[in-house]
């Protein structure tokens, strides 16, 4: 097995720059990103964490499918926010820079006895770019945030395969991070229990266990799951096992979407695995392909056709090809293509996401719209399966949003049930009463708008007709609240809006 090793000392000044160049590569990625309208998930739990701040509880102020750890999290850059007197979006992507800063500064440590600084460079220059604008419209995603905690750790299991050290305190905060970035979800804990097999190949079963940041990573696993048992009781014992009834209704999707999300993800995997058996298996490719494949894997056990759960396939992939781009070659030639194409790929996203572009025109029609029709320190509430219209737009608008969840939880199984013509089914009952009490209780708020998704293509039903109000309307104290409202024209395409009309004393 090959491997790239260092062979001449590098200046002072070249030493500084194989971690200067990429976090400033780092930075300016992230800074264009906070040109764009962010993502609809990251706009809902960055906002929704502050619930957590004021006091909430995970499970009953704030009720979603995923477990806590993204909020506590995201609760950090809202916490700032709330000190320094900075937007949250600002704090936020101030954030993430500072994660993306420490995963290329620890890289780069954990790098200097196999890559010359020249090569650190342009390796860590690819990884910031990749883990900064080429998320596209997954930044700040949870397998955003994985792809970025995980590469050191990567790192440090492959100075492990050639008995290198690395610092007791160091190798801690490595296998810390890493475990918190695996802990988002189940599924991504096949990325590590893939490079732990590696290096159990290659070193054996004592020395792979009795590594400190083995031991951290374990601790702070524990130390999530005793955290959820003391703060998210009702998650657990209550919003969670209710969801689970239905949450299969979200876990049917378009597929022809679910293959053209794939395709990208599945060339650059192949790509690598290709360059590996030309190259013969250099021990830095294996690995990261290793990972790449890790990453598909859990994106495979949750089946959706959502990107970010394929975006870190790509990244790592493409950081295999570039490991083996360094040795010169045809894989050089092939990492200079697949890393072009994705910087073309990132700036069409990144364009689509402006202001002016197709998505980011959407949004911001959207949050003029709400703030025409919503008083400052008004709220609003969508009758939709997705999260937009409610988010990102909230991030955006002097208006808060005035559910406990970013849309209607239940309704996806209420539609396909009904759809299927199991019409009496305990499920379906059940179904409907959890999600006309969800409704009934956001909108006894009495929010000033309501945005009703009327579109002809919906997310989780798809084509399937079904009129949101007219469901509700079923409900005798949906209607004697809904007599309150009164729709207005002007909404933007797919929606209709209705405005609070009387407040009663």
């Amino acid at each position: 097995m090959t491997d790239i090793t260092t062979t001449t000392a590098a200046p002072s000044t070249l030493r500084l720059a194989s971690w200067v160049v990429p976090v400033a590569l780092g930075c300016a990625g992230v800074a264009i990103q906070a040109q764009a309208y962010l993502n609809h998930d990251v706009a809902w739990v960055l906002l929704s964490s502050e619930r957590l701040l004021n006091g909430g509880v995970f499970g009953r102020d704030i009720v979603a499918a995923n477990p806590p750890l993204i909020w506590w999290i995201s609760a950090i850059p809202m916490g700032l926010a709330r000190l320094t007197g900075l937007t949250p979006l600002l704090t936020f992507n101030f954030f993430m820079a500072a994660m993306l800063s420490l995963s290329l500064i620890a890289s780069d440590r954990l790098l200097r006895s196999q890559l010359e600084a020249t090569g650190r460079v342009a390796f860590l220059g690819v990884a910031a770019f990749l883990l900064s604008l080429g998320a596209g419209r997954d930044f700040g995603q949870r397998e955003h945030m994985t792809a970025i905690m995980a590469m050191p750790y990567l790192l440090l299991v492959l100075r492990r395969t050639r008995g290198e050290d690395a610092g007791r305190p160091f190798a801690i905060a490595v296998g810390t991070a890493a475990a918190l970035g695996f802990a988002f979800k189940p599924h991504l804990l096949a990325v590590p229990v893939v490079a732990e097999l590696f290096l159990l190949s290659r070193i054996g079963f004592s020395r792979t266990v009795r590594r400190p940041e083995l031991s951290a990573a374990l601790i702070t696993v524990l130390a999530y799951v005793a955290a959820m048992l003391l703060a998210a009781r009702p998650y657990l014992f209550e919003a969670a096992p209710k969801i689970a009834e239905v949450y299969w209704a979200f876990n049917k999707p378009d597929l022809a979407g679910l293959a053209q999300n794939a395709v990208a993800s599945f060339t650059a995997l192949l790509l690598a695995a290709l360059l590996l058996v030309a190259r013969r298996w250099p021990a830095h490719a294996t690995l990261f392909t290793i990972a790449a494949a890790g990453f598909m894997v859990a994106a495979i056990l949750q089946w959706k056709a959502y990107t970010y759960h394929l975006y870190p396939v790509y990244v790592y992939a493409l950081l295999a090809v570039t490991f083996l781009g360094l040795t010169a070659g045809m894989a050089r030639y092939a990492a200079v293509c697949a890393v072009t194409y994705f910087a073309v790929m990132s700036v069409a996203s990144l364009q689509d996401r402006l202001p002016g572009g197709g998505t980011g025109g959407e949004r911001a029609a959207m949050v003029d719209f709400v703030n025409a029709h919503t008083p400052d320190g008004g709220r609003f509430l969508a009758l939709s399966t997705h999260p937009f219209p409610g988010f990102p737009t909230a991030l955006y608008t002097h208006a808060s949003w005035a559910s406990r969840s970013n849309s209607r939880i239940y309704l996806p199984a209420v539609v396909r049930l009904k759809f299927g013509g199991d019409t009496g089914s305990a499920a379906l009952r059940s179904a409907i009463a959890n999600e006309r009490a969800a409704t009934l209780r956001d909108l006894a708020t009495l929010p000033g708008l309501v945005l009703a998704d009327v579109k002809q293509f919906r997310h989780a039903i798809l084509d399937i007709p079904f009129d949101y109000v007219a469901f509700y309307n079923e409900d005798a104290a949906f209607r004697a609240l809904w007599a309150k409202y009164g729709e207005v024209p002007g909404a933007p395409e797919g929606y209709r809006a209705y405005v609070l009309r009387e407040v009663s004393p």
